[in-house]
């Protein structure tokens, strides 16, 4: 297998090799997050291990050359992994905003929408599907977090400033004529990746507050019926 030349691709598939440690992690870390609803814990560690995953195939499209055919075909598998991790992310904000039920309603209608967004992406062969469908669930994920952050739910902060980062990834990956040079030469795409990875450690800051503040009331709540059974 040959490594590619390129050096702006080579930087972009060093990047997303970071990115993809670095989700896979936060994935992991997820597991220690004990008072999370069960539900809204299996959407985020979705969110991150699919972002692992199309971070790592992202480095092989980037670092390696292939034949045209097979490179093609990695893409799609790519695309569906960023989709669905969108719409995770929206069914997410919806939860922390309307609730369990309502979320769980939306999910069949929102993952249909995802599929639809990725069967656009790849039989017009154009990533900007994929960015319009991206901006359209971060901007409802945002409106969420902005609100619940007015309304000073825990971790509602951060998360408004992970899903901010994300949005200005995905704006900076739409301007091709992007690069810079610091050590290495990066270019659009690889700012992408720079700017997402602070973006998925502010989320993982949020989601922590936000477990945290559950525990605290849950206990309290466990005192106040153990002291009226005392009673």
């Amino acid at each position: 297998m040959e490594l590619i030349a390129i050096p702006t691709e080579q930087t972009t598939a060093a990047t997303n090799a970071l990115l993809a440690l670095v989700a896979l992690l936060s994935g992991f870390f997820m597991s220690r997050l004990r008072y999370l609803h069960p539900w809204k814990l299996l959407v985020w560690r979705g969110v991150f291990f699919l972002l692992a995953a199309a971070a790592a195939l992202g480095t092989l499209v980037h670092g390696l050359v292939f034949d045209p055919a097979i490179l093609k075909l990695i893409w799609h598998p790519l695309y569906l992994c960023l989709d669905l991790l969108v719409a995770l992310v929206f069914l997410a904000a919806a939860f922390d905003l309307w609730g369990y039920r309502v979320a769980r309603k939306l999910m069949p209608a929102i993952l249909i929408i995802a599929l639809l967004a990725f069967a656009a992406t790849v039989f017009k062969d154009n990533f900007r599907f994929f960015i319009a469908f991206e901006v359209v669930g971060m901007l409802f994920a945002l409106s969420v977090y902005l609100w619940l952050s007015w309304k000073g739910r825990a971790g509602a902060s951060f998360m408004t400033a992970g899903i901010i980062l994300s949005l200005l990834a995905a704006a900076v990956q739409t301007l091709d004529f992007l690069s810079f040079n610091f050590l290495w030469r990066f270019d659009h795409n690889g700012i992408y990746h720079l700017i997402q990875i602070p973006g998925v450690l502010l989320l993982i800051k949020g989601i922590k507050d936000a477990n945290q503040d559950r525990a605290k009331r849950l206990k309290k709540f466990a005192k106040t019926v153990s002291g009226s059974n005392r009673g």
